[in-house]
């Protein structure tokens, strides 16, 4: 039996469900970080960025107008928001694209980041000084450290995560699954072990490049 961790909770429709039946696969799927929601505003901005799906969820509550653009770093992200807003741009989740892509193809002067207490800043760092770049912190971040049994195969989704599981566990998995280049730059550095980079930033390509290591 293989003993798969997932470092988030499984949501409806995702393709990691069809694990949960398999008698020879053990999933467990739970988030390492603890969320606080946290009071905010939105100043006036060209450009309103979402870094992530938990951060689309406290913008919405906010209850604020269409922004006149509004970005998401990924596919997910851009689902959520979707669901209250217009979405003008999606990214595919790496930073480096994501900037190129902004200052090329939009006139921005200003642009509101809606990220988390301990964010990395993945985007903003990359633009240019002439763009205004406005940190919104919606929520607060840290890590959990719990006793998790002897893993297998480590799937995990933010360099937070990453650091939470290096905490839990004396037991290196045989490989990692990371969902984009900046969680596989914590696992090089906290777990030394096979590591897979999935091919985009989003479950289902989490869940193939898991599926290829099984078969």
């Amino acid at each position: 039996m293989k003993r798969i961790f997932l470092s988030r909770e499984l949501r409806d429709g995702s393709p990691f469900r069809q694990l949960i039946d398999l008698p020879e696969i053990e999933l467990i799927a739970q988030s390492l970080i603890d969320f606080q929601s946290l009071d905010f505003e939105m100043p006036p901005a060209d450009c309103v960025f979402v870094y992530s799906p938990r951060g689309a969820q406290e913008f919405i509550l906010l209850g604020v107008e269409q922004p006149k653009l509004l970005a998401a770093m990924g596919k997910r992200t851009a689902q959520i928001l979707n669901k209250q807003f217009r979405v003008d741009y999606i990214g595919n989740g790496k930073a480096q694209a994501i900037a190129t892509d902004l200052q090329q193809h939009f006139l921005i002067e200003t642009i509101s980041f809606i990220e988390a207490q301990n964010s990395l800043k993945s985007v903003e760092k990359l633009l240019s000084d002439s763009i205004q770049k406005i940190p919104v912190v919606a929520y607060s971040n840290t890590p959990k450290t719990i006793q998790l049994p002897d893993i297998d195969i480590a799937i995990l989704t933010s360099p937070m995560n990453v650091e939470a599981f290096s905490r839990s566990t004396t037991h290196l998995p045989e490989a990692v699954i990371a969902i984009g280049q900046t969680t596989a730059q914590a696992v090089r550095e906290l777990l030394y072990t096979g590591l897979i980079i999935a091919e985009q930033q989003s479950e289902e390509a989490m869940y193939k490049a898991l599926i290829d290591l099984l078969d």
